[in-house]
């Protein structure tokens, strides 16, 4: 072929393909996806509505590995946003589609299950006998327990919310009852028998109206609240996390401007007859306030963490720190540790008195009974209670010793 014939071939060849271009098909480059698999709950799952639900999920690439990512969400259709990443929540009663929502930098992927609540209250009943009551109410730790002057049980628990048992019966009331939170830690109730509680790592008090929950407004610095008490004029009083004690007055809560420390990690806060607050702290110790002067106890020095305080039908004093425990009134001290009671050292979670027979004082190594003289001690060994970690203790109008252990709400019916 001659030159100019070959140049003539390679032309025509340029024109065709040139021609052809715009019918070309550039294959699309498919973009990766995220696949989000839902652990937990598991579709088509049944709860209570006093069931507190874990919601878990993986994020994996097409291959099957797991992702890091930058964020996930998970909503229902009836309860809107619940949570961020693996979460524990409660949900309204209904029929509820979940979808998780997962974001990767520009990438995102979902997944949807649907599950359903009823409007039951799941209660495990344990053992009723003439002398215990022992009830399951929440897979979760309970942080106070308090009754009425008509005999309504409230239990506040750690994620949980709020169970109240008024003459036999259940109730359960979370975020979605209209907490500020469904983490509580202080339960009160007033001279009238309202009931106030407290939250945890939030700041605030709700009010119960029956129905319905009034928030009595608190200044974020004051954190959250550890524990409620009323005054013979049905003042409400409060000490907060980082030690401030409290007044609710004219709707607004006001510190206690001559506070000679801060009572940090408070305990216990109570009025005696005499009007007087009584209180105790992890960093503050043990004080007393008339109204107008404060006391501190600090019979050895400095109260450290562990502190708690209950007054006994003798008007004594009982107080436990770093050292032991110091049995007191005005005159006489009487000092036990280790060697001369039951305790080791650092092993008292709370005290009560029943104004009778002595201060109950719960510990990690079971339930003792002080009368001034003589210990008693109740554990799995000689009672029906199912751990020998005793918190919480709180002796009712009627003597009752209320308790929990771990996970269990307990009443010894005492002088039964």
């Amino acid at each position: 072929m001659l030159r100019s014939e070959k140049i003539f071939v390679c032309i025509l060849l340029l024109i065709t393909i040139l021609s052809c271009k715009d019918d070309l098909v550039t294959p699309p480059i498919e973009e990766e996806k995220i696949q989000v698999k839902i652990l937990s709950p598991k579709n088509n799952s049944k709860f209570a509505k006093s069931e507190l639900i874990f919601f878990e999920s993986l994020a994996l690439s097409e291959t099957g590995d797991t992702l890091m990512y930058d964020s996930l969400a998970w909503e229902s259709n009836i309860d809107g946003r619940i949570g961020r990443y693996n979460t524990f929540q409660f949900l309204s009663p209904g029929n509820h589609k979940i979808t998780c929502n997962v974001y990767k930098n520009d990438l995102s992927g979902s997944n949807d299950i649907f599950i359903s609540i009823s409007d039951d209250i799941i209660i495990d009943t344990m053992l009723i006998n003439d002398k215990w009551e022992i009830y399951q109410l929440a897979e979760d730790y309970p942080t106070c327990i308090r009754t009425d002057k008509t005999g309504r049980v409230a239990v506040s628990y750690w994620q949980s919310g709020l169970y109240v048992n008024n003459k036999g019966k259940w109730e359960h009331f979370t975020k979605l009852d209209g907490l500020i939170n469904s983490g509580l830690q202080a339960i009160g109730f007033d001279n009238n028998n309202e009931m106030y509680i407290g939250y945890y790592n939030v700041p605030g008090i709700s009010k119960f109206n029956n129905p319905g929950w009034t928030e009595l407004v608190m200044d974020d610095i004051y954190n959250d609240v550890h524990t409620i008490a009323f005054d013979k004029e049905n003042t409400l009083w409060a000490a907060a996390h980082y030690g401030e004690i409290l007044k609710y007055v004219n709707s607004n809560f006001i510190s206690i401007s001559n506070q000679p420390v801060l009572f940090g990690h408070p305990s216990e806060l109570f009025f005696d007859e005499y009007n007087n607050l009584w209180g105790s702290s992890e960093h503050g110790g043990a004080f007393m306030f008339d109204g107008q002067d404060w006391t501190l106890f600090d019979i050895d020095g400095e109260f450290t963490k562990g502190n708690h305080i209950a007054i006994d039908k003798n008007n004594y004093k009982l107080v436990n720190n770093s050292n032991g425990l110091y049995y007191f009134n005005d005159t006489d001290t009487l000092h036990f540790n280790s060697e001369n009671s039951p305790f080791r050292k650092n092993s008292i979670t709370s005290m009560s008195s029943d104004k009778v027979s002595g201060i109950w004082i719960g510990t990690t190594e079971g339930l003792q009974k002080f009368d001034g003289i003589n210990w008693e001690k109740y554990s799995m060994e000689n009672s029906p209670i199912l751990s020998n970690r005793v918190f919480n203790v709180y002796v009712d109008q009627n003597n009752n010793v209320w308790f929990s252990t771990e996970q269990q709400l307990v009443k010894f019916k005492n002088g039964n």
